[in-house]
């Protein structure tokens, strides 16, 4: 069963506040947060067993209101971090919502000239669903396969175009937002691809390595797209669907799959 695309689009604002904007005004939980709250709450975990080993009040009360004062003060803080990030973002895109588009006769330049949008569902809630323009035109169908171990795109044409096929997949621990793995990019039974995700102190990092029809690395990071250490992409999420707004000639096989497959 193919997902039937609905009609939903953004306008020329949102699509500038989600590529300037937002990546400047939201601040993410970063790896080294987590690490040094975690180191800070070893040391207070330490101090209480150690005042408990030696039966030494002192120290186990001390350690106790350590421990129960870092829990707290960590529970609010990230809960704080993650609400005035998500208000941020919410403010942002309810005011560019509401801004009409520009005049295109107007002599503005336009600053995604040479860009393509796509969009997917965030959620697919069918084994098929379909990735359009913003203007809705069907641009590629994917299908999931294997619990979201192998994918096959195809064109609106039911063409195959590539397929996508995780080699290795490691364990998932609770504090990363993705989940560490090498995938293949096939065509023609031939490698055209290959996406490492992996996960670092600051924050996840995929690395697409493009095979066919030239060898190229991107580093994705934050929904960012750098090649050559030079942004040529986003992608970002708004309403429930993901979009991928990147510059034409970067829209390669191991860029799409990437985007295809997250999940």
């Amino acid at each position: 069963m193919k997902a039937v695309p609905s009609n939903e689009s953004i306008t020329a604002y949102e699509r500038a506040i989600c590529y300037y904007t937002l990546p400047k005004i939201t601040s993410p939980v970063t790896y080294g947060l987590v690490a040094a709250y975690a180191v800070c709450l070893l040391e207070a975990t330490g101090a209480l067993l150690y005042g408990m080993t030696v039966d030494d009040p002192s120290w186990t009360t001390a350690g106790a209101i350590a421990v129960t004062g870092i829990v707290i003060l960590g529970m609010i803080a990230f809960t704080v971090r993650a609400v005035l990030n998500d208000w941020r973002k919410r403010s942002a895109l309810a005011a560019a919502r509401n801004v009409p588009d520009a005049n295109t006769t107007t002599d503005i330049p336009d600053p995604f000239a040479g860009h393509i949008l796509i969009r997917r569902p965030a959620y697919p809630s069918t084994e098929v669903y379909a990735c359009v323009t913003n203007a809705g035109t069907i641009e590629y169908y994917v299908e999931v396969r294997s619990e979201a171990k192998h994918w096959f795109v195809r064109t609106p044409q039911d063409q195959m175009i590539f397929e996508v096929l995780v080699e290795h997949n490691m364990l998932r621990l609770g504090i990363f937002r993705i989940n560490p793995m090498h995938a293949g990019v096939y065509a023609d039974r031939k490698k055209i691809a290959a996406i490492v995700s992996r996960n670092t102190l600051r924050a996840p990092v995929v690395d697409v390595f493009d095979l066919a029809p030239k060898e190229t690395k991107y580093i994705v990071k934050d929904g960012c797209i750098f090649a050559a250490g030079r942004l040529v992409g986003r992608i970002y999420d708004i309403r429930d669907y993901l979009y991928l707004d990147i510059e034409q000639e970067h829209a390669t096989s191991g860029i799409l799959a990437h985007f295809m497959t997250l999940g």
